[in-house]
């Protein structure tokens, strides 16, 4: 009786293996399809969209004309757009496979550098400008004491008593 038990064991056991190779083949197959039908093609535009941004705010940054503002509100929606890209990128992990994933991975830490290097060179100018403010300031305050005291009083005009407005009843009488 015990061999019986155990060759009807035997036999669920590989069944079950071939229930689990069949659903794994199943699964990968379904996976391929989905990633090639529809994610692949959504996650390489997200990704064409993030460097094409990317690019133009790196031409800007050459000869920058955007205020400091502009240019901080870009760089937190390319941020926003990279971080979202890597979101992307974790959910459909298990759909993209060997070389690909590589890939998407790669260009995904690329973005991320570009945006860090944008973000540093305008926390630069930021830097700059309000070093040059502080400059300007000293340069106002240090000149011969100060602008208050260069101001010259004879310009002001003549207030004489001549020039005061009369009473309401002065005025109808004249």
């Amino acid at each position: 009786m015990d061999e019986e038990v155990q060759a009807f064991a035997d036999q669920i056991d590989v069944k079950t293996a071939e229930c689990e190779n069949r659903f794994l083949e199943v699964k990968v197959a379904t996976q391929e399809t989905f990633w090639t039908s529809y994610a692949e093609e959504a996650f390489f535009k997200q990704v064409n969209t993030a460097e094409t941004a990317i690019t133009q705010a790196e031409e800007e940054e050459v000869n920058p004309r955007k205020s400091i503002k502009d240019r901080r509100l870009r760089n937190r929606a390319l941020d926003r757009e990279v971080v979202e890209l890597g979101e992307m990128l974790v959910e459909w992990t298990e759909l993209v496979h060997g070389s690909k994933a590589l890939d998407l991975g790669t260009r995904h830490k690329t973005l991320k550098k570009r945006v860090l290097a944008l973000s540093d060179k305008l926390e630069e100018d930021e830097r700059d400008q309000v070093e040059g403010r502080e400059e300007n300031l000293r340069d106002d305050s240090g000149a011969a004491g100060g602008p208050m005291q260069e101001a010259s009083f004879l310009t002001l005009p003549d207030m004489s008593s001549d020039h005061k407005l009369k009473p309401k009843r002065d005025m109808k009488q004249s």
